[in-house]
C-alpha cells in the first residue's frame, strides 16, 4: 500500500461552477451556511432588542413613546413621485393624475353634497362701542415688525414711531372709518356666512391641484365655531328624538336621560326597560351609530396595514414562531389595541376581535382557508392562546382601578371620616389595604 503525501494544494480542486472543494466538502456552501446563521441570529437579536424596548414601555404605561417606536418601524417612506391606482365610478383602472384627480373630485363631491336652503341675506346693524384711545395705542404696540405693507404702502415700523399724543389723529380716523357708510367694504362683509356657506377645496396628487370643490356640509376641523355648531345640532336631534320620553332620572322635578360631551353621549334611566326605551327612539331618529364598531373597524384596518409592511418578518420561516409571536404582540396589537380601555365591549365586538386574531395567525403560519384548519389546531402550532380578548379585560379593569384608587385618594385628600369607606359595601382587598395606610398617613386620629 502506497502513501502519497497530501499539501493542501492537492486537497482543493475546483468543481464544476467554479467553486472550490476542500476534501469534498464545498466551500461556498459552507461559509453560506454559516453567512445566513450569522444573519438570523443578528435578526433575532435586532427584533428581539425592539420587542424589549417596546414591553418595557407598555409596563410603564407611556402610551406616547411606545407607538412612537412603533410607527418609526411601520410608517412608509415617503415618496413625493408615488403613483397611485383608483376604480373610477365606470368600474375602470384609472393611473393617469388627471383621471385621478377627477376622480377624487367626483368623490369630494358626492360625499359633501347637501340638499339645503338659500341663504340668508346679511343685515347689518350698527351696534358696537367707539374705537378708544387705549385700543389703537395697543394694537400698535403688539404689532409684529418687519411684515408686508398693505394698500397705504405705510410700513408698520413707521407707525411704532408716532408719539403718544399724536394717536389721538389715528383715532379719530379709525372711528371716522367707523362711521361712515361704506366702512371701505367691511360692512358688507359676513365672515361667518361665508366661511361655512361658500366653503370650497381642492385636491392635491403629486403636487397637481385639482378645481376647487363647494363643500356643503360638515364643520371645519380646528375653526372655534365647530364646536359651538355641533352641539347646536346634537341638541336639535335629541329634542327630535327624545321628545315625549317620560323615562330617566329626575332631579329637582326635571327628567333627564341623556348627557353630552361633545360626540359622546350618554343614556341615563332607572330601569332597563327605560333605558330600551331611550335607545329605541333614539335610534328611530337614525343619528346614533355603533360608535365602538366603527373605530373597532377603523383600528383593525390600520392593524391590517402595519401587518402588510411587516410581512416580510411576520411569515419569515428562518424567525422562530416565538419571536414573531412576540413582534406581533408589540408591534400588531397594540396598534388594534389603542385607547381599548373606553370601547364598550360587545358580543359583536369580541367576534371581530377573536376572527381578527386567528386572520393573524394564519397568516404567520401561511394556512389557507382551503386547507381547512380548525382554530383549536392553528392555536395550538402557535403554541398560544386566544390572548386578545384577555389584554382587553385586563386593560379595561387596570383603567377602572386607577379611576377608583383617584376617587377614593380625592375623598381622603377632602378629609372625610374613615367610616364612610368602611360600610355594609365590600371593597378590593388590595384597595382598602392602600386606603387605610393613606388615612393613617393623612388623617391621624
Amino acid at each position: 500500500m502506497k502513501f502519497h503525501k497530501v499539501t493542501p494544494a492537492s486537497a482543493t480542486r475546483t468543481g464544476p461552477a467554479g467553486q472550490q472543494v476542500y476534501f469534498g466538502i464545498n466551500l461556498f456552501s459552507l461559509w453560506e451556511t454559516r453567512v445566513l446563521e450569522w444573519i438570523r441570529q443578528a435578526k433575532e437579536a435586532w427584533y428581539g432588542d425592539l420587542c424589549s424596548v417596546i414591553e418595557e414601555l407598555d409596563k410603564k404605561f407611556d402610551s406616547f413613546n411606545m407607538h412612537k417606536k412603533i410607527k418609526d418601524l411601520i410608517a412608509p417612506k415617503h415618496q413625493g413621485c408615488s403613483q397611485t391606482t383608483l376604480v373610477n365610478n365606470d368600474g375602470n383602472y384609472t393611473t393617469c393624475t388627471n383621471e385621478i384627480l377627477v376622480t377624487w373630485e367626483q368623490y369630494v363631491k358626492e360625499l359633501f353634497h347637501d340638499t339645503r336652503c338659500d341663504p340668508v341675506d346679511f343685515i347689518c346693524k350698527d351696534a358696537g362701542p367707539a374705537i378708544t384711545r387705549s385700543e389703537v395705542y395697543h394694537a400698535i404696540k403688539t404689532a409684529k415688525t418687519r411684515k408686508a405693507v398693505g394698500p397705504d404702502e405705510i410700513p408698520v415700523e413707521i407707525i411704532k414711531e408716532i408719539e403718544e399724543f399724536n394717536i389721538d389723529y389715528l383715532v379719530k380716523l379709525f372711528n371716522a372709518i367707523y362711521d361712515s357708510e361704506d366702512r371701505f367694504g367691511l360692512q358688507r362683509l359676513p365672515i361667518h356666512k361665508n366661511l361655512y356657506w361658500n366653503q370650497s377645496a381642492n385636491i392635491r396628487v403629486n403636487r397637481n391641484l385639482s378645481s376647487y370643490i363647494e363643500i356643503e356640509r360638515g364643520v371645519i376641523q380646528g375653526c372655534i365655531l365647530s364646536p359651538l355648531l355641533f352641539n347646536l345640532y346634537a341638541e336639535a336631534i335629541f329634542s327630535e328624538a327624545l321628545d315625549n320620553i317620560l323615562d330617566g332620572i329626575s332631579i329637582n322635578g326635571k327628567t333627564l336621560n341623556n348627557i353630552r360631551y361633545a360626540d359622546d353621549t350618554i343614556l341615563i334611566a332607572d330601569s332597563l326597560e327605560g333605558l330600551q326605551n331611550i335607545v329605541n327612539s333614539v335610534a328611530s331618529a337614525q343619528w346614533l351609530t355603533t360608535k365602538g364598531i366603527i373605530v373597532l373597524k377603523y383600528a383593525a384596518e390600520q392593524a391590517r396595514n402595519a401587518f402588510s409592511r411587516l410581512k416580510r418578518v411576520f411569515c419569515d420561516r428562518n424567525l422562530s414562531i416565538a419571536l414573531r409571536t412576540r413582534i406581533a404582540r408589540c408591534y400588531e396589537f397594540s396598534v388594534l389595541l389603542y385607547d381599548v380601555e373606553a370601547l364598550t365591549l360587545k358580543e359583536t365586538m369580541s367576534r371581530k376581535l377573536e376572527a381578527f386574531e386567528m386572520w393573524v395567525s394564519r397568516r404567520m403560519l401561511k394556512i389557507s382557508w382551503t386547507d381547512r384548519v380548525r382554530n383549536s389546531t392553528v392555536l395550538q402550532r402557535m403554541g398560544k392562546v386566544p390572548e386578545v380578548l384577555l389584554t382587553i379585560k385586563k386593560r379595561k379593569l387596570e383603567y377602572f382601578g386607577h379611576v377608583m384608587r383617584y376617587k377614593v385618594e380625592w375623598q381622603a385628600e377632602e378629609g372625610l371620616a374613615e367610616e364612610e369607606y368602611h360600610g355594609s359595601k365590600t371593597y378590593d382587598n388590595g384597595l382598602e389595604r392602600a386606603l387605610n395606610h393613606y388615612l393613617e398617613q393623612r388623617c391621624p386620629r
